[in-house]
């Protein structure tokens, strides 16, 4: 039992007592409404942006240009495809919730045109503090600044949770800027299944993805070459156009 010298005292013990339990009963209260408005965003977010529950459209190839580009050299691309007697799909328009369901459409060829950075490829779906939150929250997604708009990014965790995993010997291309500079993205593909992931250690202009695509593919569906031996060959041209060490790729 506590003593006090006198009345005053007694009555200043109590109001510190009283003022610590309402800091206290405070702390505990901010920590309860941060928890709410947390998982409002949560919730917000999910019915905002909900998973696509369908698979998408099998074809032989995967094409998601998100650069928009009206170059004629898309359409001699896909006249080569057709040639070939190979079938593809087009997106571009490209979400974080198409992305995660790749897979589902059994591609043996995935290509992705688009502005990028180190471990990361933009989408054309805008960024919002408020959309696709767990996906920002554990790292699967970033924020890509282009011409003074954001839009959202896929990482390496993106990849990673995609639905399924992709057919045996599938290739996927990263057609963009430093996309295997760092190992990261790509090596995502390879653990989700794919056989071969192509991409570029430096910048890169639209104008060179498109030239190497074309010349690629010319040199395996016209000219029969195996895939390691085109490679070889397209890495000596691009030398000699002053492109060194630029172009790699990883297998499993």
């Amino acid at each position: 039992m506590t003593r006090f010298n006198s009345i005053n005292d007694a009555i200043e013990d109590w109001r510190k007592k009283h003022r610590r339990s309402r800091v206290q009963t405070g702390g505990r209260s901010i920590y309860y409404e941060l928890q709410i408005i947390l998982i409002m965003i949560i919730v917000f977010g999910f019915y905002h942006y909900p998973p696509s529950p369908l698979n998408l459209p099998h074809a032989d190839v995967l094409i998601l240009d998100m650069t928009h580009t009206q170059d004629p050299s898309r359409g001699l691309f896909l006249d080569l495809l057709d040639q070939a007697h190979l079938s593809h799909v087009m997106y571009d328009s490209v979400t974080v919730n198409l992305i995660r369901q790749i897979p589902t459409g059994n591609y043996h060829i995935v290509i992705f045109w688009a502005h990028s950075g180190i471990d990361d490829m933009a989408t054309t779906e805008r960024y919002t503090p408020f959309g696709h939150i767990l996906e920002q929250l554990t790292g699967q997604v970033g924020n890509y600044l282009y011409e003074g708009k954001q839009y959202f990014s896929m990482g390496p965790g993106l990849v990673s949770v995609m639905e399924g995993r992709f057919a045996p010997g599938t290739m996927v291309f990263l057609m963009g800027c430093n996309t295997l500079t760092q190992p990261g993205l790509a090596s995502a593909f390879l653990r989700k299944g794919a056989s071969t992931v192509i991409g570029w250690k430096g910048l890169v202009s639209l104008a060179l993805t498109d030239t190497f695509a074309i010349s690629l593919f010319q040199k395996i569906l016209e000219e029969g070459k195996p895939i390691g031996d085109a490679m070889v060959e397209m890495d000596k041209t691009l030398q000699a156009m002053g492109y060194s060490n630029i172009l790699s790729s990883i297998t499993n």
